[in-house]
């Protein structure tokens, strides 16, 4: 599997072309059953990588990343992805999910 530090990983998410962007078979079904609510179509998920920041990164492997996007005031956008290839850009999307966004910010650490 490719190897990508974290801010290389942060730049070329951000300028990934839509074609590279491939959905698993997993990935699919996941969407389809946990949060085509939010996306009503999975190309949406694209907009989403392409065009917010994330809120956080976990390196999960070596070129496995977990990448967690802002869904609304409640819950973040968790997708998992893997890169296919360095030069182009691609990535795998494994897996996504929903997630309480309270779980990624302590309670001790939030603002008043």
């Amino acid at each position: 599997m490719p190897q990508m530090d974290l801010y290389t990983f942060i730049e070329c998410l951000a300028n990934i072309d839509k074609s590279r962007l491939h959905y698993t078979a997993h990935f699919i079904k996941r969407w389809e059953a946990r949060l085509s609510y939010y996306f009503s179509e999975i190309e949406d998920i694209y907009d989403v990588i392409a065009n917010q920041t994330p809120v956080g990164i976990i390196i999960q492997d070596e070129g496995k990343f977990k990448v967690h996007y802002t869904i609304d005031v409640v819950y973040d956008l968790i997708i998992v992805l893997s890169i296919k290839r360095l030069n182009p850009f691609e990535i795998s999307l494994v897996t996504s999910y929903k997630q309480r966004a309270n779980r990624r910010v302590r309670e001790d650490e939030k603002s008043d």
